[in-house]
């Protein structure tokens, strides 16, 4: 799915590939040595140069210059909506540190999309800064900015139009609204820094004291000095058996004997019943299995005028942010089910999928939203740690609609690759299903229409691999 991205180019993500695409004509060049040289001069002016993920490739393809990144070991910036305050703030650290580089010597594109969150060194790092090539085409004040995102993690809200309300937040702790109203009272970068600097000294100061006072009360639990009454030993009692017991046990197997004997006649009665039936009774109709409806062009389109973010259902989406964040993802289901998906935001997207996975609902989402099967894909196979392609075959089964998207990848994991092929005109091209169909052509040993797609997709990896194959 292609992104509107720095009002002049767009982003496509695709599980952990992330490219951003602008016309060449926009930046003066079609040669990817002078973005590259571009970049690394930009970067060694940068005092805090650590704040930044450099793409690992540069290409031209089709008039457009291509920047790829591996986001393999990132998260997108909704990850930190999962996290605690205290977990939040070392990220909190990092964007200010973002924005005071800004101030400094760099301009930067302050939207949700151009940020990832590295989990390891529990920071937040930069894709797209302006360069002499590469500009920035829209201006921020970034002390708001770093507001704003601090609200976006705590809060459903995508745009941030002043305080929030307690409805507005995933948990609505008092110790959540404390720190929210805090920031908005303060007015630059430092004051900001200097607050949170010391609310984390403050809440570890406060995790150490509940660990000692948990500690005493172990201690104390577990003295010795407790008195304690000593067990009481109870008198094992004899049992009597006297001769009536003999005559009972003899009746007992008696009955036992009788029993086996009507329960191997009952077994056999049922068999021949078993059998018979068939013979007896004529066959009835087959019912027909329900077709799957095939999914129209138009509502396989994923534009983002289809999600209006409404707000209407802005308590039963709370709720559902809250139940996810907790895990209660049946419940948190309960509630999306409930609520037409074009009334969110696209931003809600990456939660709805999580829940309706985890709930094994994937199929009725994608009923009710067709233009999801790509993001869908791409859960799948970066998030879900189950056997995808089986996973993907049950959603598939399940539908009561076909979707391209779906049957290319099960077809592809089955290596029905003709009836793969047949369905590649239906799709938007990303670079796993540009990989997917020359895999196919050549599995079908279609050396000629291998180089065709290839070519056509101007990727220069795809060639050499059709090239090298024909060797």
């Amino acid at each position: 799915m292609h992104k509107s991205f720095n009002k002049l180019g767009n982003v496509e993500i695709e599980g952990n590939s992330f490219k951003y695409r602008i016309a060449t004509q926009e930046i003066n060049t079609e040669n990817p040595d002078d973005i590259e040289k571009d970049i690394k001069r930009k970067i060694q002016s940068v005092e805090n140069a650590e704040i930044f993920l450099l793409p690992y490739d540069i290409k031209t393809v089709n008039r457009y210059m291509v920047l790829y990144y591996d986001l393999t070991n990132y998260s997108g910036f909704d990850y930190l909506r999962e996290l605690t305050l205290k977990e939040k703030l070392p990220y909190f650290l990092s964007l200010i540190q973002i924005a005071k580089t800004e101030q400094k010597s760099i301009k930067l594109l302050w939207n949700k999309t151009n940020f990832v969150v590295d989990r390891y060194e529990q920071s937040v790092k930069v894709l797209l800064f302006e360069t002499d090539y590469l500009k920035v085409y829209e201006d921020f004040d970034c002390f708001k900015m770093v507001v704003d995102f601090m609200v976006y993690s705590m809060t459903t809200l995508n745009k941030v139009m002043g305080l929030p309300k307690r409805n507005d937040f995933i948990d609505p702790s008092d110790e959540n609204l404390e720190f929210v109203e805090r920031i908005f009272r303060l007015d630059n970068l430092d004051d900001v820094l200097m607050y949170i600097e010391t609310l984390m000294i403050d809440l570890e100061e406060k995790e150490n004291e509940e660990e000692q006072e948990l500690k005493k009360k172990k201690f104390f639990k577990n003295s010795p000095i407790t008195l304690s009454k000593a067990p009481v030993k109870k008198k094992k009692t004899v049992r009597n058996y006297n001769q009536s017991s003999k005559k009972k046990k003899k009746k007992s197997d008696d009955k036992n004997k009788k029993m086996m004997k009507i329960g191997i006649l009952f077994f056999g009665v049922t068999m021949l019943i078993y059998l018979l039936l068939p013979v007896l009774l004529p066959e009835g109709k087959k019912t027909d299995e329900p077709k799957q409806t095939v999914v129209s062009e138009k509502e396989l389109k994923n534009s983002d005028s289809y999600f209006k973010d409404t707000g209407k259902y802005n308590d039963e989406l709370v709720s559902a942010y809250r139940k996810a964040y907790n895990s209660q993802y049946s419940d948190a289901y309960e509630l999306l089910a409930k609520i037409p998906k074009n009334e969110l935001s696209s931003t809600d997207v990456s939660m709805v999928i999580q829940v309706y996975n985890q709930a094994n609902k994937i199929s009725q989402l994608l009923d009710e939203v067709p233009s999801l099967a790509s993001n869908v894909v791409s859960y799948i196979f970066t998030e879900d740690q189950a056997d995808q392609s089986e996973k993907l075959a049950d959603i598939n089964k399940n539908m009561k609609t076909k979707n391209p998207y779906i049957e290319f990848e099960v077809y592809y994991s089955s290596g029905e690759y003709k009836k793969m092929l047949a369905l590649k005109d239906k799709l938007e091209m990303n670079g796993r299903r540009e990989q997917q169909i020359i895999d196919a052509y050549l599995a079908l040993g279609k050396i000629a229409d291998a180089r065709k797609f290839a070519n056509d997709s101007g990727d220069p990896d795809l060639i050499k691999q059709v090239d090298s194959y024909n060797d």
